[in-house]
């Protein structure tokens, strides 16, 4: 959770290119996991289907996506306001799910969904203000949380 929570702040401070962040917080992340998941579920992993495996690999090109759209828009706008619009993903799956399950959206999502899209438009407002650069860095957030949808 504290890895999560502060993975922006130390990305914002940085010396690298935003790729460059990406790689190392991903590579960093396999180091550690690997070893750990071919010792618990080494059978598992060697009994993935090939259409298993498929889906892992574009899952994973979207997940490469989401950081590189995610950790770039911290070059642009405020740390604040880029976790904040990452953060949207509930969003998207509700809008989402009646797409794919059709199922429908009660009011109460519907209303949280409102409340939601008036809070990231508050926020682009006040980057109107900073001016093209923070808008465009609240845009590559948003996109970083679309793309994460189909992680």
């Amino acid at each position: 959770m504290i890895a999560v929570s502060t993975g922006a702040i130390f990305a914002r401070l940085a010396d690298a290119p935003a790729l460059v962040i990406a790689a190392y917080r991903v590579g960093l992340a396999a180091m550690i996991l690997t070893p750990l998941a071919l010792w618990k579920v080494r059978r598992e992993i060697y009994h993935l289907s090939r259409n298993d495996i498929i889906l892992s690999i574009i899952s994973g090109m979207f997940l490469a996506l989401h950081f590189a759209s995610w950790i770039s828009s911290l070059n642009y706008t405020s740390v604040a306001n880029s976790v904040v619009l990452v953060n949207t993903n509930p969003i998207w799956v509700a809008l989402m799910t009646p797409v794919i399950t059709g199922e429908r959206i009660n009011r109460t999502s519907l209303f949280s969904i409102a409340i939601s899209v008036v809070g990231v438009g508050i926020i682009g407002a006040g980057d109107i203000v900073t001016g093209n650069a923070a808008l465009w860095g609240d845009f590559l957030a948003l996109i970083g949380s679309v793309v994460f949808w189909f992680a």
